[in-house]
């Protein structure tokens, strides 16, 4: 356990070794709202039949597809939760569109991926104009 040295006010001279447990319960209270503010630790999420994925990179959303090899771009996007803890939603709209949005589920669950077999911390479902798609993320 890593400790502090702490002075009381009233004898400036006396120092004593505290538990800094206080510091760390805030630390932890407070990285765990970043995460839910941020959404999950998430860098891609990805499907099969039909073949899909959604990269991030930064403030950025790239939605890919077979048809759509350069994939079309997102910005201002927006985590939010979902009912649980264990859901987020991720919805951004179209780079050079208004009104067409990408919409990203993302559910903390294991994930098999249906080709490969690979497993996946989590379970991911888009919604990409109008079209549902399952699959997984990481």
């Amino acid at each position: 356990m890593t400790t502090i040295a702490l002075r009381h006010a009233s004898s400036p001279s006396s120092w004593s070794q505290r538990p800094l447990v206080v510091v760390l319960l805030t630390a932890v209270a407070l990285l765990s709202c970043a995460r839910a503010e941020n959404g999950p630790p998430v860098s891609k999420a990805r499907g099969n039949e039909p073949f899909w994925a959604v990269t991030f990179d930064g403030e950025e959303a790239t939605f890919r597809t077979p048809d759509l090899p350069d994939g079309i771009k997102y910005r201002e996007g927006r985590w939010k939760r979902k009912g649980t803890a264990a859901v987020w939603v991720y919805k951004a709209r179209r780079e050079r569109a208004e009104g067409l949005w990408l919409e990203l589920e993302i559910t903390e669950a294991p994930c098999t991926d249906s080709m490969s077999g690979e497993a996946f911390p989590y379970r991911a479902a888009v919604t990409f104009e109008d079209r549902h798609m399952d699959g997984c993320a990481s």
